[in-house]
């Protein structure tokens, strides 16, 4: 037990209840992850070239607009 942090990637206390719900450091993204490794496994069976979406690089003094979400993780979404 040991091995379980007190603070969040999120930087709130983690807990078990906070694990069971923060979206940045809890355990839906540790259950989002497996799905997606499941289903890239699975899908290297019947198709070619299938690859998990790469980490992103951290930015370093590009010049954004105003509103980018700067987040270490954040994605493109699409409305």
């Amino acid at each position: 037990m040991n091995d379980i942090p007190s603070v969040c990637a999120c930087v709130d206390v983690f807990n078990i209840d906070h694990a069971m719900i923060c979206r940045r450091g809890g355990f839906i993204i540790q259950r989002h992850n497996e799905v997606r490794d499941l289903e890239t496994e699975m899908l290297n069976m019947v198709c070619y070239d299938v690859e998990v979406e790469p980490v992103l690089q951290e930015i370093t003094g590009e010049m954004l607009f105003r509103g980018v979400n700067k987040a270490p993780d954040a994605r493109l979404t699409l409305a």
